[in-house]
């Protein structure tokens, strides 16, 4: 995959502090591309060489990215993950966080609640 390929597909995010990057794909409404993470992986670890990278795969369900170097996580779980930051003095991460609660968490807690009402466990 060269260059203009990977410019073409645009990673979601890639962050980077000192010598540490991280690369996140986001898959709300729709599934990865064929190969997508791992052209992802290997174009970034190409370009980067020997410096630390970390490969997440953000999804409703933490489904399992084609790269195994990635690591799956859940809307919800990285809502609950959020929730325990210690420093958010901008109020980034918990205006994020209040969104994902709101588009991920409420909707199933409002699914559960309505199987159990059916079901009479009220």
């Amino acid at each position: 995959m060269g260059e203009s390929d990977l410019e073409a597909r645009r990673i979601d995010l890639l962050a980077s502090q000192g010598d540490r990057y991280i690369l996140i794909e986001s898959k709300v409404w729709t599934g990865e591309s064929e190969s997508q993470t791992v052209d992802y992986a290997n174009a970034l670890e190409h370009a980067l060489g020997e410096r630390q990278s970390t490969y997440l795969m953000l999804s409703p369900t933490g489904q399992r990215a084609a790269d195994p170097r990635f690591h799956s996580l859940s809307f919800i779980k990285l809502a609950e993950v959020l929730a325990r930051v210690d420093d958010d003095s901008a109020g980034v991460l918990t205006q994020y966080r209040a969104e994902l609660e709101e588009i991920f968490v409420a909707p199933r807690r409002q699914r559960i609640e309505t199987t159990r009402s059916l079901l009479g466990m009220d």
